[in-house]
């Protein structure tokens, strides 16, 4: 997430694509830098493409010049942040999803993400593709998790039938 640039922002209707600053630990010499996209949603409270044009929108003033980074400290200088502090970001959005952060750090959202697509029949190059692996193993040896256990799906229903909509 630190390495995605502002700048280098590029908008169509169907999804925002940002080209990272610096080459990912698995890119080899000479390749190009990755693109990541922000595909819309019909839902605006929930399209992540929405939000980042608006979040670069926001923070346009405030952007030094030649400052490439997209995520800057909303507290003054507003400069760019440090990994770190994009973690502690997550741990929080974490724990007010009601995640047990005392467990899953912002790392495990890799984990989390990557085991739910298997879950969900998402076929693995497509999985290695978007998490820029090479190698199937080191989804199946570090990343994928199965669940202990498949709560209850009337269970699941009756406490998301709970939740209000907004």
């Amino acid at each position: 997430l630190r390495s995605l640039s502002a700048p280098l922002l590029q908008v169509s209707p169907s999804e925002v694509q940002m080209q990272l600053r610096v080459p990912t630990k698995t890119q080899r010499a000479g390749d190009s830098l990755r693109m990541v996209q922000f595909k819309a949603f019909s839902e605006l409270r929930l399209c992540p493409a929405c939000h980042v044009m608006e979040y670069v929108d926001r923070t346009a003033s405030r952007r030094a010049m030649g400052a490439s980074q997209l995520l800057l400290s909303f507290r003054r200088p507003f400069n760019p942040v440090s990994g770190p502090t994009v973690a502690r970001w997550l741990k929080e959005v974490m724990s007010l999803a009601g995640i047990d952060t005392s467990t899953f750090s912002a790392h495990s959202t890799r984990s989390a993400s990557t085991s739910a697509a298997a879950r969900a029949g998402v076929p693995t190059d497509v999985i290695m593709a978007a998490a820029d692996w090479r190698r199937a193993s080191t989804f199946h040896r570090f990343y994928r998790r199965e669940l202990a256990a498949e709560p209850d799906s009337s269970f699941r229903s009756q406490v998301l039938s709970q939740v209000p909509a907004v």
